[in-house]
């Protein structure tokens, strides 16, 4: 008797075993063949996954700014650049949305000048650039501009921005500006670390007031309020 129950344990054990390699095999055969089915788009899945992963934590890590500026041209801003730049520019802001914090957002967009028989080479090199530049310009956070001189004339052409002399006193502007923006050289402003790293001959202007009698280009009065704060302070620094 004792034998023939050692024997049955020893035939479950055995069965147990069995199952268990079977089990293994079944769902190995299942991983590779839902692998082999379903490689690509198991891959762009977890990818998709991970971006609005990402895209959240940047979304939760987002301060509202209080100004912004935009800087397309050939120089190139350093991370401390833009650093030195956010926390010089806090002296000349005010916090608008009220949110104890005075936040300078800096787009740099990079481009390559060219003239003559590279010009066409330069166009191509920028076409990114200019894509980034128009959805900035029409429905970005950006409204005080430094503009290398080819896309300081397409906002001028354009009539997206305020002419120097509704916004600023005319004490402020430099003799010889443009009627609609001022270059780096002629503003003392522009002495000031971080700021430094802008090029002399980049144009300095701002996007012109939301009106109730055209469309508001998605922010309001009080927000670019707040850049001209800044942006009349940028014309009426005088250095020390």
């Amino acid at each position: 008797m004792k034998e023939d129950n050692n024997r049955e344990q020893e035939l479950r054990e055995e069965n147990n075993e069995l199952d268990v390699e079977e089990m293994k095999s079944s769902l190995g055969s299942k991983m590779s063949n839902f692998w082999y089915f379903y490689k690509w788009q198991t891959i762009v899945g977890v990818i998709l996954v991970i971006g609005i992963i990402v895209s959240l934590l940047q979304l939760a890590d987002n301060t509202r700014p209080d100004a912004a500026i935009m800087y397309v041209g050939p120089s190139y801003l350093t991370v401390t650049d833009k650093k030195t730049i956010g926390e010089s520019a806090q002296t000349y802001m005010i916090d608008y949305n009220g949110d104890g914090e005075k936040v300078l957002t800096l787009l740099d967009i990079n481009v390559v000048t060219a003239s003559g028989e590279l010009a066409a080479y330069a166009y191509q090199m920028n076409a990114e650039a200019q894509k980034r530049f128009t959805t900035e310009v029409v429905a970005g956070d950006s409204l005080i501009y430094i503009l290398e001189k080819s896309f300081y004339d397409i906002l001028v052409e354009q009539n997206c921005l305020a002419k120097l002399s509704d916004v600023l006193d005319a004490d402020m502007i430099p003799e010889g500006s443009d009627e609609y923006g001022a270059q780096v050289k002629d503003l003392p402003f522009f002495t000031q670390e971080g700021f430094l790293a802008f090029p002399d001959d980049a144009y300095v202007c701002i996007r012109s007031a939301p009106d109730d009698s055209k469309p508001n280009y998605g922010r309001t009065l009080e927000y670019w309020n707040s850049n001209r704060v800044l942006f009349r302070s940028v014309f009426a620094y005088r250095s020390k």
